[in-house]
């Protein structure tokens, strides 16, 4: 992946504030060690008992996906985790699929569809799948206290279990390519990235954008200690002028910190401020990504 040129963007969505910011004094701490991660990383093991899956019945009004909601057992507190699948039609399966972590303007509204910041349709239009899980807190899920470093902890690793109960699922639909599996986050889904990719090998492919490295209130949700375990190939794409996670402060470093080869993470800059609406150029340079580390569609 090469770094691209200047280029003109509108203003930043003002909806995507991340809730953590980057290290007050710009001096990071040294990632635990081995032993210490492995205690951090069995914080967020789950017993994968049965999905009880329950699909609602298919929505075919749009020309580009078959749109689904799915609802299946949380890996805690008996909660359901809901799931919206978005089935290309220019293809055939299996698809090759895209996993959705949004922004924080998740936690503010009722429903996906009020949420613009994320084009579904340029990753079917491309003969992709995409898959947005609701994550506890988000959209139609009741709102959460994460008022205490604790709430927070526990919080974020219900986040990762939603997620991969989500990879789970997909599991179980002969639809989905499992070897072809990407991650899109934005902003706070960004920023959540190394931590998802230090836990969860079945993602092949991490395309960010708005993100940095970030203090984490306790040390195992901390991403400077999860970075260095994340391996997969990354793309970040940032804003120059990035107020929340600035270049030099906090985007150079994340990618620096990850555990990716060099020849395998790149740090994609372009005129704007904090995730800025996708344009022609960005899209494609994030579609060229999952035709490099996925393959073309076929």
């Amino acid at each position: 992946m090469k770094l691209l040129g200047n280029r003109s963007l509108p203003a930043a969505t003002t909806a995507e504030v991340p809730t953590r910011r980057p290290a007050s004094n710009f001096v990071f701490p040294k990632p635990v060690s081995d032993d210490i991660f492995k205690i951090y990383a069995s914080y967020y093991s789950y017993d994968k008992g049965p999905l009880n899956a329950v699909v609602d019945a298919p929505d075919d009004s749009s020309p580009h996906y078959i749109r689904q909601r799915v609802t299946f057992d949380a890996a805690y507190g008996g909660e359901r985790v809901v799931a919206y699948l978005f089935l290309p039609k220019n293809t055939k399966p299996p698809f090759q699929t895209v996993l959705i972590f949004p922004g924080s303007g998740a936690w503010l509204l009722k429903s996906i569809d009020e949420y613009a910041s994320i084009n579904i349709t340029m990753f079917t239009r491309s003969g992709r799948a995409v898959v947005w899980p609701i994550y506890k807190g988000t959209f139609e899920r009741p709102r959460v206290d994460r008022s205490t470093p604790t709430l927070e902890r526990d919080y974020t690793i219900m986040l990762y279990k939603d997620l991969a109960r989500t990879l789970d699922y997909m599991e179980t639909r002969p639809e989905f390519d499992r070897e072809r599996v990407a991650y899109f986050g934005l902003s706070w889904g960004a920023w959540m990235a190394p931590i998802v990719g230090a836990l969860e090998k079945r993602i092949k492919l991490f395309v960010l954008e708005g993100g940095g490295l970030v203090e984490g209130s306790l040390p195992e949700i901390a991403p400077v200690n999860f970075a260095p375990r994340h391996k997969a190939p990354t793309a970040i794409f940032n804003g120059r002028y990035d107020l929340a996670f600035p270049v030099e402060t906090s985007a150079k470093p994340l990618l620096d910190l990850l555990g990716t080869p060099k020849q395998k993470k790149a740090l994609i800059l372009f005129d704007g401020g904090h995730v800025p609406p996708l344009d022609s150029k960005l899209k494609k340079e994030m579609l060229d990504c999952l035709d490099t580390y996925l393959g073309p569609v076929r």
